[in-house]
């Protein structure tokens, strides 16, 4: 009979364990209301983004997915799985480094010049810029290109590029190569002020800077404001 006592206080113990652990994880379970349909304009233009980027409001709040809108405005994102940290910009402080200081272009062709403050484009005005001349009746679709050594010391390459004087009048083809493989490419169009870039640079050695005219009608001048960390 004891036996029998111990075997059912037992057994009832375990079930008003289980019961007890089902309640707890049940009062864990929250229902939240989501809404989808967020739509992002930025800079005036609506951003694509795919169905697992999709925004969405949950209890008054908008989240936004962060490396989207990170790359979108030219701003370096990272993500550290051991702290399960996320890294907007810089990672450590002051690293962010103009590419004319640190990596000065040694070598180039067509009409390039050396850097040049307060470029304006979209209304913000930058520095250290690098000024492509392109296009023209004598220079026709030639490319105007500079080099930088990188030394594989740098991550990332930010910043953006654009109209010198903000006028986005005329078009023309970005192209930047890291040891003669194509980085980024991009059609700087007429009505297009400026454009961000966020580029992957680790382990390179030789960046080349290329810029070409769409047409060979009267030369334009289009800014690189470049950035390395």
């Amino acid at each position: 009979m004891k036996n029998n006592l111990k075997i059912f206080t037992a057994g009832f113990l375990t079930c008003a364990f289980l019961t007890v652990s089902a309640l707890t994880l049940h009062a864990q379970t929250v229902q939240r209301n989501i809404t989808y349909g967020v739509r992002v304009s930025l800079n005036g233009e609506m951003m694509q983004l795919s169905e697992a980027e999709r925004p969405f409001i949950m209890e008054g709040r908008t989240f936004l997915p962060v490396r989207a809108i990170s790359e979108a405005v030219g701003l370096p994102v990272d993500f550290d799985s051991a702290t399960s940290t996320v890294f907007l910009g810089n990672r450590h402080a002051g690293q962010r480094q103009p590419l004319q200081h640190v990596a000065p272009y040694f070598n180039y062709g067509g009409n390039v010049s050396s850097p040049t403050s307060n470029i304006t484009m979209n209304g913000v005005s930058h520095q250290n810029a690098i000024i492509y001349r392109v296009g023209g009746l004598n220079r026709g679709g030639i490319p105007s290109h500079s080099s930088h050594n990188l030394d594989s010391s740098f991550r990332f390459l930010t910043g953006y590029i654009g109209h010198r004087d903000g006028s986005a009048n005329g078009s023309a083809n970005f192209r930047i190569y890291g040891d003669e493989n194509l980085l980024f490419e991009h059609s700087q169009s007429s009505g297009e002020l400026q454009t961000p870039i966020n580029i992957f640079v680790e382990g390179i050695n030789l960046l080349r800077i290329e810029v070409s005219p769409v047409y060979s009608g009267s030369p334009r001048e289009f800014a690189f404001i470049g950035f390395l960390e």
